[in-house]
This record gives C-alpha cells, sequence and structure tokens, in this order.
C-alpha cells in the first residue's frame, strides 16, 4: 500500500481542525485524488487557465513596477503565489494584490508554514505530547485558514447554484474553466470530499509553487 510522508504537525492538529480524506492513505487518498489529477494534469485543462493566471501575473509585474523599493520580495512572491493557486481553487481574485491586501489570510498562511519549517528544526517534537507555543501558533494559523477557505468554496458553491437556477450556467462556463463545478459535478466525489481536496491543495499548491519559485530566482 503506498503510504504518504505527511507533516505531523496536521496529523496532530485533529481536535481543532479535523483531518479530511485528503490527508488519508493508500487507495483512499488515490480514490480521490485521481479526479483531481484529471482535472488538472492534462495539457489541455492547463492551457486553459493560462489568460486567468497570466491577467494575477500582470497584476503582480504592475504592483512591482509602483513600488519604488521591494523591501521584501519573498513577501511579494507569497501574496502572487496565493492569489495564483486561489484563482485556479475559488474561480475568484482573493485581493492578495490590492493595495490593501487581504492580510487576514497571508498571515494565517505565513504562519502555517514557518511553523512548519520551524518544526522541521526541532532537537525532538515536543508538541506530540503536549501543546507547546509552537504548536499552539501553527493550530490558531490553521484555523483561521480553514475558516477562510471553507468561507470561500461555499460563496463559489451558491454562485453555481444561482447561476444553475437561473439557466446562465451554461454560458457562465463557457467563458472560462472552473476547477471547482469540475470536481462538484464528479459523481465519485461527495462535497464533504470536495471541500477537504480543494482546501488541501490551495495550501499544498501555494507551498509547492512558493518553494519553486524562489529556488528559480535563487
Amino acid at each position: 500500500m503506498f503510504i504518504r510522508r505527511r507533516s505531523t504537525y496536521i496529523a496532530y492538529c485533529g481536535d481543532c481542525c479535523p483531518l479530511s480524506k485528503a490527508v488519508s492513505q493508500g487507495e483512499e487518498w488515490l480514490a480521490l485524488r485521481r479526479p483531481a489529477q484529471e482535472k488538472m494534469l492534462k495539457p489541455k485543462v492547463v492551457a486553459d487557465y493560462v489568460p486567468m493566471i497570466g491577467n494575477v501575473t500582470n497584476d503582480f509585474v504592475k504592483r512591482l513596477g509602483q513600488q519604488y523599493t521591494v523591501t521584501d520580495l519573498l513577501e511579494e512572491l507569497f501574496k502572487y503565489t496565493t492569489e495564483s493557486v486561489g484563482m485556479l481553487c475559488f474561480n475568484k481574485r482573493l485581493g492578495c494584490l490590492d493595495s490593501s491586501p487581504n492580510t487576514k489570510l497571508i498571515k494565517a498562511l505565513e504562519g502555517m508554514l514557518t511553523t512548519m519549517q520551524q518544526s522541521l528544526l526541532l532537537p525532538f517534537p515536543t508538541y506530540k505530547f503536549f501543546r507547546t507555543k509552537l504548536y499552539t501558533e501553527f493550530e490558531r494559523s490553521q484555523q483561521v485558514f480553514n475558516e477562510i477557505t471553507h468561507k470561500e468554496i461555499e460563496d463559489q458553491v451558491m454562485v453555481l447554484t444561482k447561476l444553475k437556477e437561473e439557466g446562465k450556467l451554461d454560458d457562465y462556463l463557457s467563458k472560462d474553466p472552473n476547477f471547482m463545478h469540475s470536481l462538484l459535478s464528479d459523481p465519485r466525489l461527495s462535497k464533504e470530499d470536495v471541500v477537504g481536496l480543494v482546501t488541501s491543495l490551495f495550501r499544498g499548491g501555494i507551498d509547492s509553487v512558493i518553494k519553486i519559485t524562489v529556488s528559480l530566482i535563487l
């Protein structure tokens, strides 16, 4: 059976943030992941999202051009990555590149990734035995992240439902790809599966893209 290595912080965060099937193992994980992979990894599917991500990239370049000095490039790249991955997952702009960015989401993501990184440097995983300060910070950031992500998912579901009731859904989908709708329409996935999957992809996508972007720059 295929076993994936996952963060022990996430594994030990079940009290405040119940674990979804997205962090399952073996055949259960494969059955959940396969529909998402079919909708993300095909070249034509990727090409459909290029214009949407391109708009985010143009706004990012414009934002950098308006700043006399970029004091923290990593933070700017983090905002760009969050906005790009959010566009894929939720089919909407999250406001991370606005003049007044979505600081609540950005801080939650930064808190999660920073504490997870710091946990790897610990000589001994004390958080497995009692609630350390570092673990509490991760848990708090995880809660905020889940609240925001689940709200974005529910908002997108409401938009799609309303469009369907008004008979405008087909026209809406013909203009731009919609990852959320493709998952919700898949009979292999329940709504609970979709929520867990999108939440996991959003978090993991940001983590992966920012690492690749930084490594390319360095």
